[in-house]
C-alpha cells in the first residue's frame, strides 16, 4: 500500500516540477516562435514533456492498481 502513495505522490510532483519548469522557460519559448524556430523551441521542452507525461503515467498506474487492490 505505501508503495501506491509513493507512486502518486512522486507522478503529482514531476507533474508541477514540470509545468514549473515550463513556466520558467515561456520566455524563451515565445523568443523563439517570434522567430519562427519551432524545432528549437520543441527540443526546448522535450525534458518537460517527458517528466510531465511519466507524473500523468505513474498516476494513471496508481488508479489501475487500487481499483485492483479495494477489490
Amino acid at each position: 500500500m505505501y508503495i501506491l502513495i509513493v507512486r502518486l505522490v512522486i507522478g503529482i510532483i514531476s507533474i508541477f516540477v514540470a509545468t514549473y519548469s515550463m513556466l520558467k522557460k515561456k520566455d524563451l519559448i515565445d523568443r523563439y516562435v517570434q522567430q519562427k524556430k519551432y524545432l528549437k523551441s520543441t527540443f526546448l521542452v522535450f525534458p518537460e514533456v517527458l517528466i510531465f507525461s511519466s507524473g500523468i503515467i505513474l498516476i494513471v498506474l496508481f488508479s489501475m492498481q487500487l481499483g485492483t487492490y479495494l477489490s
